[in-house]
């Protein structure tokens, strides 16, 4: 038995030890990228932006620039949302958002707050809003990026906002949740509770599935009692709580998964499970299940990354999202997105799904007129009340499975489909910020702004138009990609450092086909991939680098935007 153990042992400590080198290697390789990019450490970035001293200032601002990833909060009392945080990728840099924005409802104006003491720029982070103390802002985790996305941090800190002192202030608490960003934090009675996210540093990932509970009357993290089977791990999913009985639903998220020694793919959940305390009574329980929910009604078909709020009734509304295909038999095939724009409610303590659709007023009721009139109806009656009343029912009246909205015109106005908007509720009122589309291999972020009569639900009020002609995307530097793309082992760079130096004098345009006149990058490189496809194979194949297919493309089309730009 002793030696049997001293094998074990053995193995366990070369298995550390080579993960030890392996980790050492990728610092390594790391730190020559970021020489070389003239990027800093990530952490020393994190902690000057924190030293940073700020004046206490509140003033008029534009509107927020085109984010994701952001957080939307209603003021508990008042009619005022909070911005905070948020991201912006144009193609080949990253802005990560420390900006601590106040839209003010009935004078659509917005205001910026820089304050002595605030949260360091994240994005995916969680923020909750709650009334104690004059009322309060719960901000918990989210990541941070470097500009090249070549560094990622991810945060556990927590942060509460006194909306009436207008002061951050970051609480230290032993047994906090572990780094991540994508997870979700709701309030239920005097806990603010805590599921799921991730971590990914590019070079290996992390799916969480644990909850955590932070008691707001001691400010401590404590530590819950669950039974049953939880749901997988994940990020991006829906997470809404229910007050009377007191649960939380999840459903649905993201998560990237192993089918080989060393690749993943990404899996898109559409399963449903409740959290609810063993004890309903107590205000901050302990004891908790988990229990399998059946869904039933008008479901959505599976997606992450949409938003999500509750309102009245133990209701939850959710908007957009994404839906991710790729071919199973080839983890090197292109991810096709399938974004959307529909909107769905969702009975949080059932697990009933209802589609709701945008239904004119004005159309229903003329409509409705027609239809008296077909019967020899008198309309002189009709009060503007009972018509209104009418409307009113049309929108929202419930059938077996779904909203009994008649489809109306096809001219009625929905905000255009994407992912990880902003959105939040005020007075009944629904408010919808940002978010980002694909299309190809182009990310554009949006800065368009709505809102929404969940009373009436007749017509999306445009804030801020969405300004589609503006869309910001620049192609990534060819060089930087590179490194990226057709990096190799270490072995392999050191054993061919002399000929990647003369790869790096070569004249890419030896052999290149010419431009046309007029013709846009775009057209210029669908026309001539081939050609650069194969000069892009020839590089790799002299370094001795095993690059996939859609590497090989986008390295292809790098090398094709330089001589294009050199010959402009």
């Amino acid at each position: 038995m002793g030696k049997k153990k001293g094998k074990k042992e053995k193995k366990v400590k070369g298995a550390e030890k080579t993960a030890m080198k392996t980790e050492k290697k990728a610092e390594k390789k790391l730190k020559k990228l970021l020489q070389k990019k003239g990027e800093k450490d990530i952490e020393a970035m994190i902690a000057e932006l924190a030293n940073q001293k700020r004046p206490l200032k509140e003033e008029k601002c534009p509107p927020p620039s085109p984010r994701c990833n952001m957080s939307l909060t209603a003021h508990p009392d008042k009619d005022e949302l909070f911005m905070f945080g948020g991201e912006f990728f144009s193609g080949n840099n990253t802005t990560v958002y420390d900006d601590f924005l106040t839209y003010h409802i009935k004078t659509n104006e917005w205001t910026r707050q820089t304050l002595p003491v605030m949260p360091p720029p994240r994005c995916s982070h969680q923020v909750v809003a709650v009334r104690q103390g004059g009322g309060q802002l719960w901000l918990f985790g989210g990541e941070f990026s470097s500009p090249s996305q070549s560094q990622f941090y991810h945060y556990n800190d927590l942060w509460v906002y006194h909306i009436k002192d207008k002061t951050w202030t970051k609480i230290d608490s032993p047994g906090a949740p572990s780094p991540r960003s994508g997870h979700r934090m709701v309030q239920v009675k005097k806990l603010l509770i805590i599921f799921g996210g991730f971590r990914d540093n590019a070079r290996d990932y992390h799916y969480f599935n644990d909850v955590h509970a932070f008691n707001l009357e001691t400010y401590a993290w404590v530590k819950l009692d669950i039974q049953g089977t939880p749901p997988s791990p994940r990020s991006g999913f829906v997470m809404a709580p229910c007050t009377d009985p007191p649960l939380i639903n999840i459903y649905g998220g993201y998560c990237k998964e192993k089918v080989k020694r060393d690749s993943v793919m990404g899996r898109t959940h559409a399963d449903m499970f409740a959290l609810m305390p063993e004890n309903k009574q107590e205000s901050t329980p302990l004891s908790w299940k988990w229990v399998s929910l059946k869904q039933s009604g008008y479901r959505p078909s599976p997606r992450c990354a949409c938003s999500v709020v509750t309102t009245v009734g133990n209701r939850a509304i959710i908007f957009g999202g994404v839906y991710d295909h790729q071919d199973e038999d080839d983890e090197d095939s292109d991810i096709n997105g399938t974004f959307f724009n529909e909107m769905f409610s969702l009975e949080v303590e059932r697990g009933k799904w209802h589609e709701m659709l945008i239904q004119d007023k004005k159309q229903s009721t003329e409509k409705k007129r027609r239809r008296r009139k077909e019967k020899g109806t008198k309309e002189e009656g009709d009060t503007d009340d009972e018509m209104m009343e009418e409307v009113e029912s049309l929108c929202v009246a419930e059938t077996s499975s779904v909203f009994n909205v008649q489809p109306g015109s096809s001219e009625n106005f929905t905000p255009s489909a994407r992912m990880n908007p902003a959105m939040t509720i005020r007075n009944g009122v629904l408010y919808l910020y940002g978010g980002v589309i694909e299309e190809g291999e182009k990310q554009f972020t949006m800065s368009d702004f709505y809102s929404l009569d969940l009373h009436k639900l007749d017509k999306w009020q445009v804030l801020i138009a969405d300004e589609s002609n503006s869309k910001i995307w620049v192609e990534s530097d060819s060089s930087d990609d590179e490194d990226v793309a057709m990096e190799g082992d270490e072995d392999s760079e050191s054993s061919s450092s002399s000929s990647s130096d003369e790869d790096d004098e070569m004249d890419i345009s030896d052999n290149a086909p010419s431009i046309s006149a007029g013709e846009s990058l775009d057209e210029y490189f669908e026309r001539s991939k081939e050609s650069w496809v194969a000069k892009a194979e020839a590089v790799a194949q002299k370094e001795g680098l095993n690059v996939k297919p859609k590497q090989m493309v986008k390295a292809a089309r790098n090398m094709a935007a330089e001589f294009y730009q050199q010959h402009q």
